[in-house]
This record gives structure tokens, C-alpha cells and sequence, in this order.
């Protein structure tokens, strides 16, 4: 935001597109694209940044079904939401629309870490313990 804000001033003061990416370290259409960006909504044109996401293409009942499906059932992967939101609702997500899907009703995706072998269960009890 300092870095629009500051682009904002400088064009203000007279500078050129070019000359104020060369002191911020910019790209001049990314200046270009700030200023487009005032002029459209003044400051607050400058605080949005494109990237708020979209809605849900999800019914409230339906997401109410995915986190019982997936309560339920706990899969091991995206690929396997994937499918049942395909199957039930006929509605097909990229990985990362999957994670979000699963974002909205509180699940947290991450890929599982492996496990070393031949762990001590005695000495994890008792770091569970302790």
C-alpha cells in the first residue's frame, strides 16, 4: 500500500510513469496500472488488489453436505473430494479450488509428512506425557 501511495504522490508531483518505476523498482505498467486504479476509486481503488476471490459456487446446504462428507468419511485427499463433489453436486474444483472449498468450513488440508521407522513407543509416550 506505501509503495502505491508513494507512486500516487510522485506522479502527483509531476514525475513520468517510467521515471517513478525506476525509483520504486517497478515495472512502468505497474504504475500505470496503480494510477488507473486512483483515478477509477481515489485510496480505496489502491487497497484492492484483485486477488479477494470468488464466491462460493456452493449452496449453503450444499457445504452443510460436504462437511458431513467429509466429517465423516476423512479422506486422505483432494482428489477424492474432488470426486464426490463431481459425483454429487456435478461440480468440478482444481486442487487449489479444493483446498479453498475445504478452507471456508474450518477444514485445514495438508499434505501428510512421513514418519521415520523404527520409533521408540516408549519414548513417545512419554514426550506425550511430559
Amino acid at each position: 500500500m506505501a509503495r502505491r501511495a508513494n507512486a500516487i504522490v510522485l506522479l502527483d508531483r509531476g514525475w513520468s510513469c517510467e521515471r517513478v518505476a525506476a525509483a520504486l523498482l517497478l515495472d512502468d505498467d505497474t504504475v500505470r496500472a496503480w494510477h488507473r486504479a486512483y483515478e477509477r476509486g481515489g485510496v480505496e481503488g489502491l487497497k484492492t488488489f484483485g486477488h479477494e476471490g470468488g464466491s462460493s459456487r456452493l449452496g449453503s446446504e450444499q457445504e452443510s453436505a460436504l462437511s458431513a462428507w467429509v466429517s465423516a468419511h476423512c479422506p486422505h485427499s483432494t482428489r477424492m473430494v474432488g470426486a464426490w463433489s463431481k459425483r454429487t453436486f456435478g461440480l468440478s474444483y482444481s486442487r487449489p479450488g479444493l483446498i479453498a472449498l475445504l478452507h471456508r468450513p474450518g477444514f485445514d488440508y495438508r499434505k501428510p509428512e512421513t514418519m521415520p521407522r523404527g520409533l521408540d513407543d516408549a519414548k513417545q509416550q512419554a514426550f506425550i506425557d511430559e
